[in-house]
Parts: C-alpha cells; structure tokens; sequence
C-alpha cells in the first residue's frame, strides 16, 4: 500500500544516475528538514534510481524539489510491487478518496510508461497502460496538455546494458515535480 503507518503519504523520488555517492546524504539531509523519511517498507537501494520517501505533504514533495540536486522527478505513489500482480494488488489497495480528486470526468489526463535500464516497444508500452483499466479513470485522455499525468515504472536493474528480462520493481503514481532549477 501507499500510504505508510505513520499517516504520510508515500512518494516515489526518480534519481539520475549521476552523483550516486553524494545522493544519499543530500536526500537524508534534505529529508531532516521536513520530517520526511525512507519508507520503513521498502529495502533501499542505494544506487537503484528508485527511492520510496514517506512525506508529510505534497507540498513539502515540491519543496524537495526546489533544493535537490539528484532526484529528476518525485510521484505521489499509488501502488508498488514487484510483479504485475502484485502492483495491481497495491493500487486495488489504494484509498479511492486519495485517488478520486485526479480521476473525475472535468480533468484531463495521460500515463506515460518509463522503463530504467530497458527500452520498452511502443506495444510494451500500451500493454502496461491498459494492464490498468481497473482503475476508475474518468476523464479524457489529453496527451499534449492534461490536467494530470500518472507515471507507470519499470526497474530493470542498475547493470546498464544488461538488463532485468522482468522488472524487479513495478510503480505507478501521479506526478507532482520534475528538478526545478
């Protein structure tokens, strides 16, 4: 699930592959400044481009994004998992009034499938968006100018070049912030 024990929202950080040695202590210290933490579910893996963050607001999601160097992007996480099955688990699980703000008929939308460390056919990639037809989207698909954009990621591995065949780490979530500098 999503959402942690403590009450916070679970948010999934996107780091670049640059830096790995300087990410960790940059995202602790930036994280002592806002009583975020690293999600007590996940096993962290440090030079994974993947990070699972418990975060008390997306407000402060943004504001780590103003500061960090590291980090590309940030995601509220709906839904992870290291199968299909256990990813669509996740966002079965997954509080619909957390959703239902970002899914109503008024907004507009798009998913955009990213894959770490492998190239995903464009087939590949319909495929896994509608692997998630279950979810109660309700809007229009709007590709150049949505109101919203959700995110569907693969982890293929950290060995560039020699890829994962399955993904060892599925995640879906909305977008809230790319780097901002």
């Amino acid at each position: 699930m999503a959402l942690s024990k403590t009450g916070y929202r679970q948010y999934l950080l996107l780091l670049a592959q640059q830096n790995v040695e300087f990410r960790l202590p940059e995202i602790k210290s930036l994280l002592s400044l806002c009583d975020g933490r690293f999600s007590s579910s996940q096993e962290l893996r440090l030079k994974s481009p993947f990070w699972i963050l418990d975060l008390p607001s997306e407000e402060i999601a943004r504001g780590l994004m103003k500061r960090t160097v590291c980090a590309k992007s940030i995601f509220e996480l709906w839904g992870h998992g290291k199968s299909v099955e256990e990813l669509h688990s996740s966002l079965k699980s997954y509080p619909i009034e957390k959703m239902a703000p970002y899914l109503q008929s008024n907004f507009t939308y798009k998913i955009i499938v990213y894959a770490f460390n492998k190239t995903l056919t464009q087939t590949e990639k319909i495929q896994r968006m509608d692997s998630l037809q279950f979810l109660p989207f309700k809007g229009r698909v709007d590709l150049k100018n949505p109101d919203h954009i959700f995110w569907f990621l693969e982890d293929h591995g950290i060995n560039l070049g020699n890829s994962t065949e399955q993904p060892i780490g599925l995640y879906f979530g909305r977008w809230v912030s790319n780097l901002l500098h």
